[in-house]
């Protein structure tokens, strides 16, 4: 006969995920590694494109972590973002939804303008 527990005491496997503070992050992505914390001024603006249709536009990133954020934000919003020079491009209005995903991804937010 099996001895199975009872209900009341039944434990749910737990994933337990250990984390080393001493570990050498090398490739974590820190988007104010390479501009003073002064220096990083971001615009986000909307604009008004052919046939009247609104395009976001994310102006001052970092030009060498340009693509990184802009894979994050295809990620994040499963549509495209465009990088056209120094600037990303995305459809629609989506200003608040970006400077949030920017916050997330550790720009300080005092350093975003929306537009």
């Amino acid at each position: 006969m099996l001895n199975l527990p009872s209900a009341r005491v039944w434990v749910q496997p737990r994933r337990v995920y250990a984390v080393n503070p001493d570990a050498d992050d090398g490739d974590a992505f820190n988007p104010l590694a390479e501009l003073d914390r002064s220096e990083a001024h971001i615009l986000v603006k909307l604009e008004f494109r052919r046939f009247r249709k609104p395009v976001t536009i994310i102006q001052g990133l970092p030009e060498s972590r340009l693509e990184e954020v802009a894979r994050e934000l295809k990620r994040k919003f499963g549509a495209g973002v465009t990088t056209k020079g120094n600037e990303l491009l995305r459809q629609g209005d989506h200003r608040l939804h970006i400077k949030q995903e920017l916050v997330r991804l550790g720009f300080p937010p005092d350093h975003i303008d929306t537009i």
